[in-house]
């Protein structure tokens, strides 16, 4: 009777409850909820006429691009404290229209890469809340 209760719980808030047991070692219950609002530090950008907001945890620094890039294999690529970066543009990843973008942000990556934007506007918390309707890889929320 007492898992039920806790599985109605959890079911309502939808979560999941996955039960392992193993004989002669024991039992692991393991509970899961969904985040239902989070407190996120964000760097807030523009490009392309946006404002958009991304997740300081995955920002090195704020670096200042130069007009001119070297290339390598056709693709722009900046030298950053020593190492040669790749420089890709938001808005075009975004599939933005074009956008003149001079600052860029050295992203914490596993291979690192600089994000090119028009312009950093600052720092905010922001409250995320999950979206419901539709999910899209690497996107957390929205703000209206």
């Amino acid at each position: 009777v007492g898992m039920d209760v806790v599985k109605t719980a959890v079911e309502k808030h939808r979560g999941a409850i996955h039960i392992d047991s193993t004989l002669g070692a024991g039992t692991r219950f393991s509970i899961r909820l969904p985040i239902e609002l989070s407190i996120v530090p964000t760097m807030l950008v523009r490009t392309a006429g946006a404002a958009l907001a991304m997740p300081m945890a995955v920002v090195q620094r704020v670096v200042e691009l130069p007009e001119t890039f070297t290339e390598v294999g056709g693709a722009p690529v900046l030298r950053d404290q020593g190492r040669p970066l790749p420089v890709r543009s938001l808005a075009g990843v975004l599939g933005y229209g074009a956008a003149v973008e001079r600052v860029g942000i050295v992203m914490a990556a596993p291979h690192p890469y600089i994000l090119a934007v028009e312009a950093v506007e600052g720092t905010a918390d922001l409250v995320i809340k999950p979206m419901t309707a539709i999910a899209v890889p690497g996107i957390a929320g929205t703000a209206r």
